[in-house]
């Protein structure tokens, strides 16, 4: 990872180095993702150790980065590490997260952070009763796209809102036990409840497998009371990749698309008026800042006291309630059966 674009982001998302207020953190799990935030953690000057089962893997990831290998239980007693960032498969989330809390440490968990609500709601109450901040892996709302288009929302520069759309779909990966809703589904919801403020009550879910014995593709529908109707589409058998969202108000729309190149990816414009030339769109300047980098940033910040967390365990608990509720499939991932969910 650029270690420039990572500096750039700690600028951007407030990270301040303050005199008395070093926070040291650990990563718990030296899998993909893991190392993607112990690279991170180093080129922030944070990083004070990782952890995983396999002693190589961890001895390994040390090595490289020049940090400390622990086991998870040193690494939960050690006072010199202020926080932890756990990426294990969603089956072992839970229990660590518990642990780490009950050691005082602040935690960033990767999503899924439980296999169900409950575990969620459990890791969220105790982090608020502890007065620790809790984050779960819900990336994109640090993406620069996603905060542009945001911003506009909260300036009222659509006006009022009236639909939502999201599409995630491409060739996607299989594991045991998961299915596309709890693949892909909560990066858009994180989404719409970020922006919306909370999720709304109750939706209808469609669910169709089309290669293998669980969903493959998913379409859900739900609606604000007096606000806007919100349209999620995901699919890992779709033969082209899409990263989409669209917000439309009733004076302007804004698009953001993924496969388009950073100076064409947020697309607004004014809504189309009857007898008048279509309008023309227009193209909003983007940072192309690593969202991860921005994320861990502004969770070393709330750490600090220099901001209020987003992406919060309390965020991620709504989320896995809200597929749970609304799954058509009694035995899907996450309501009844072990699964394991891929992270990004």
């Amino acid at each position: 990872m650029n270690s420039a674009l990572v500096r750039k982001a700690a600028a951007r998302f407030g990270l301040q180095a303050r005199a008395g207020d070093r926070v040291q953190l650990g990563v718990i799990g030296c899998g993909k993702w893991g190392r993607n935030h112990a690279h991170t953690l180093a080129q922030l000057s944070v990083l004070g150790g990782v952890a995983d089962l396999i002693p190589e893997r961890r001895a390994a990831l040390a090595s490289e980065l020049g940090c400390r290998a622990l086991t998870t239980e040193a690494m939960l007693a050690d006072p010199s590490i202020t926080a932890v960032v756990i990426a294990l498969p969603p089956a072992r989330q839970a229990e660590v997260a518990l642990r780490a809390l009950a050691a005082n440490k602040h935690l960033l968990v990767e999503k899924p952070m439980a296999l169900d609500a409950a575990e969620a709601r459990l890791i969220a109450d105790r982090a608020q009763s502890a007065g620790r901040v809790a984050m779960t892996g819900h990336l994109l709302l640090f993406h620069s796209a996603y905060r542009a288009l945001a911003a506009l929302v909260a300036e009222q520069a659509l006006g009022d809102l009236r639909y939502i759309r999201c599409v995630r779909a491409g060739q996607g990966r299989f594991y045991p036990g998961t299915d596309v809703v709890w693949d892909l589904m909560p990066h858009d919801l994180s989404l719409v409840r970020d922006l919306m403020g909370a999720l709304p009550e109750g939706g209808q879910m469609q669910t169709m497998s089309v290669v293998s014995d669980l969903a493959d593709v998913a379409s859900l529908q739900t609606a604000y009371p007096g606000g806007p109707m919100v349209e999620c589409f995901v699919s890992r058998v779709a033969p082209v990749r899409e990263r989409r969202m669209l917000v439309q108000g009733n004076r302007a729309s804004v698009l953001w698309d993924e496969n388009e190149d950073w100076p064409r990816r947020l697309c607004l414009s004014t809504n189309p008026t009857k007898g008048a030339p279509p309008p023309e769109p227009s193209y909003l300047p983007l940072e192309p800042v690593q969202p991860l980098s921005g994320q861990l940033a502004h969770f070393i910040d709330a750490i600090r006291g220099g901001a209020m967390a987003r992406g919060t365990a309390h965020g991620g608990h709504e989320v896995l309630r809200f597929i749970h509720d609304l799954h058509p499939d009694a035995e899907a991932p996450g309501t009844a059966s072990p699964l394991a969910v891929a992270w990004p």
